[in-house]
């Protein structure tokens, strides 16, 4: 068993023991009073201070390891032995890397103390450790070595860093969920500022159809004022009055005379029939209700006015110029006429 107590010499001395396995796998193994350990390939392994075992099947593993390791050492003549036998089945019957730890190390103990050498008898060894093995408390080693650790160092460290990175993590989810909600609430309340503003009616005004009376215009606020006279013709009035038929006063009912002021827009006043006509036409289709209205001048000519609405007060004939100087681009006159009815 020269493998094995070079193995158990070199843990007592608290080295790593190397073995490798008829497999080629690499096996390191450390042995200390508290803790056990068993790691392949390249894993890091620490000191019995800061490794503690938590996991049972790395402890099942570290023993199927060891029994391995010590049947691997028997020769046929101490396979045939009865004292051996009995230990190998003790050894075989161990539930723990620790339990049979303790085995090795009472064989090893009394080979030291007995021969000075580790090659010593080692039936005799056998025999001894044999009657040590009968007599230990092979249930609570074997619980002892099932109940989890306290985490190591390096095990907190790796706590630690969970719990700064999921702090990290939510604050970040946090800060996104706050960043999207305010960005869904801007846009929200920009939509609806624009469809606020978007589907604002534009007063609509009264159509009247404009009187052709006496008319004048008034002057808005920077803009050059027209004067116009439209006055009635005065043989034009005379010959209406011919035409008409006397009714006798009996056969109609009185009513009183009403006077009073309408207001339009003029949009453009030209001395061209054809020109008027275009740019009233134009409107039209735009909706606009447009008519030229061409009175005579005080020399005997036509001025042909665009005009558009009729307005009974010159304050919503305000808000109609400037509804449509804000839509069209282009610069109106508020035009009043005088009328009696």
């Amino acid at each position: 068993m020269s493998k094995l107590i070079k193995f158990l010499d070199d843990t007592r001395k608290g080295h790593r023991a190397t073995i490798r396995m008829d497999n080629g796998d690499p096996c390191w193994i450390l042995v200390s009073r508290t803790s056990i350990s068993i790691k392949k390939s390249k894993v890091r392994l620490f000191k019995s201070k800061l490794y503690e075992e938590k996991d049972i099947y790395k402890t099942a593993k570290a023993a199927e390891t060891l029994r391995l390791l010590y049947l691997d050492d028997l020769t046929p003549a101490e396979m045939q032995s009865p004292v051996l036998k009995s230990f190998t089945n003790a050894v075989l019957h161990c539930r723990s890397f620790a339990e049979i730890v303790t085995l090795l190390h009472g064989v090893y103990h009394h080979l030291h103390r007995a021969t000075g050498e580790a090659s010593s008898d080692v039936l005799q060894s056998l025999s001894y450790f044999h009657g040590t093995m009968q007599a230990l408390p092979l249930s609570k080693t074997s619980e002892e070595s099932l109940e989890p650790a306290a985490p190591s160092i390096s095990a907190k460290i790796r706590i630690e860093r969970k719990k700064k990175l999921s702090l990290a993590l939510i604050i970040l989810i946090f800060g996104i969920t706050i960043a999207a909600g305010g960005y869904i609430l801007l846009d929200r309340f920009a939509l609806l500022t624009t469809q606020k503003h978007e589907g604002s009616p534009v007063p609509r005004t009264p159509q009247f159809p404009i009187t052709k009376f006496d008319q004048r215009q008034d002057r808005e606020p920077g803009v050059k004022p027209v004067e116009e006279d439209s006055r009635v013709n005065k043989d034009t009035a005379a010959e209406s009055k011919s035409q008409q038929v006397p009714i006798p006063s009996a056969a109609l009912p009185e009513r009183k005379a009403i006077e009073g002021t309408q207001y339009s827009l003029q949009i453009e006043a030209f001395k061209n029939e054809k020109n008027a006509e275009a740019l009233s036409k134009e409107l039209q289709r735009k909706g606009y209700n447009a008519i030229v209205n061409a009175p005579l001048q005080g020399d005997g000519t036509k001025l042909y006015r665009v005009l558009i609405g009729s307005f009974e007060n010159r304050k919503d004939a305000v808000q109609a110029a400037t509804a449509f100087q804000a839509k069209e681009k282009r610069q109106v006159i508020i035009f009043s006429s005088n009328f009696r009815r």
